[in-house]
């Protein structure tokens, strides 16, 4: 005769078998339990299924590329004062080379500074909104 669930089991979405709601894997098939509510499952995905942590190094390169060829392009054809333009392009440059993740491991074995997420997210800002606004109009 079959088990009957309880309140806090589910039926596994690959085999059928009766789970705990909080497994995260099931350990008669081995299929990770999608209601899965670990802090792992939780802090990499957002509600709408996009994985954080498979979409951060490409924005990080797309982001950041884009922001050190502005800069380039500000240095290359500075429109009004020159030192200005040149000090907002090395600004930008530098902040779209910290946004590239080699340069971020790089700098991270070079000083031991451990950098999380947001902070880096800050920093990437702060810089871009400073490089931007010291620009020549």
């Amino acid at each position: 005769m079959a088990r009957k669930k309880s309140a806090d089991e589910v039926f596994c979405e690959s085999c059928g078998e009766i789970i705990k709601k909080q497994a995260e894997i099931c350990p008669n098939c081995g299929v990770r339990n999608g209601r899965s509510t670990s802090p792992s499952r939780t802090n990499s995905s957002s509600s709408n299924g996009v994985d954080i942590d498979q979409a951060a190094p490409v924005v990080a390169w797309g982001g950041g590329l884009i922001i050190l060829l502005t800069g380039i392009g500000t240095i290359v054809e500075p429109e009004g004062h020159i030192v200005r333009a040149v000090i907002s392009g090395l600004t930008l440059i530098l902040t779209g080379m910290f946004s590239l993740p080699p340069v971020r491991d790089t700098v991270k074995q070079q000083t031991d500074i451990q950098l999380d997420r947001t902070t880096v997210v800050i920093i990437v800002f702060v810089g871009f909104f400073v490089g931007v606004t010291i620009a020549p109009l």
